[in-house]
Parts: structure tokens; C-alpha cells; sequence
């Protein structure tokens, strides 16, 4: 994967915190996007540095991103 791509994470929480923190040790991508139903929750993990950016929308997130990691409750995907 380029580094000067971004990767979309949907879902702020404990996995995809998780995950975006080990991207972002690993230089895998330049910028990690966010986005949560919870915008609290987005909120904390741009202010903590988990992610660099929060947007209100999964449309919004996944249009210029190189990848998107979907970490939401299995029951709220066909929500989201």
C-alpha cells in the first residue's frame, strides 16, 4: 500500500482504535479518516490521535480513501 494513501475507518471504538493505532505505527498509510454514529466517540479518537480526521458521512470517508475498515457490531452493518 502507497503511503500517501488514507484508509477510512468506520467505527471509533475499542477494535478499530486498535487497528488505526497499529496502521499508524506501521507507515502503512499517511492519514487515517474516521467516522462514527457516535460523533463523541469520533471525536475522542481525533483529539487522542487514534485518527487525523472525523467526517459525518461513510459516503464522505470512503471517496478518496484507499481502504476502508468496517469495525461496527455485526447487527448494525445492515444499518450503517
Amino acid at each position: 500500500m502507497p503511503t500517501d494513501a488514507s484508509l477510512f475507518v468506520i467505527g471509533t471504538g475499542l477494535i478499530g482504535a486498535s487497528f488505526a493505532l497499529a496502521v499508524r505505527r506501521a507507515g502503512a498509510f499517511s492519514s487515517i479518516i474516521g467516522f462514527d454514529q457516535d460523533p463523541a466517540a469520533a471525536e475522542n479518537a481525533r483529539r487522542t490521535g487514534v485518527i487525523d480526521a472525523v467526517v459525518t458521512s461513510i459516503e464522505a470517508g470512503a471517496a478518496d480513501a484507499a481502504a476502508t475498515l468496517i469495525c461496527i457490531p455485526t447487527g448494525e452493518i445492515a444499518a450503517a
